[in-house]
């Protein structure tokens, strides 16, 4: 899903947190706790992608608080249906 086109800004070459998208543990700067968040949040999706935990949503979009809820559900997913919210993250399904 982050890898589709559009969808996760840090993905693009030019976004200020591309490096750490690329190299999560060894960007300029890292600190520890960046470390450990990332092993964490391998550890999880590893977990899921194994199916030894469920899979908490069958998404195929999402956005953070930085999104106008109505605009993303009129633009970019208008045939698809809200899940749920984790967080500061919304998360939708939609066929688009």
């Amino acid at each position: 899903m982050i890898l589709q086109e559009g969808q996760f800004d840090p993905f693009k070459p030019k976004d200020p947190n591309f490096s750490k998208i690329i190299n999560p543990l060894g960007y300029k700067k890292v600190r520890e706790i960046d470390k450990k968040s990332w092993y964490e949040c391998y550890k999880i999706a590893s977990n899921i992608v194994l199916r030894k935990i469920d899979n908490p949503t069958e998404a195929t979009h999402f956005h953070g608080i930085g999104v106008v809820r109505s605009w993303f559900e009129k633009k970019v997913v208008p045939n698809g249906k809200f899940l749920k919210k984790i967080g500061d993250t919304y998360f939708y399904w939609s066929p688009n």
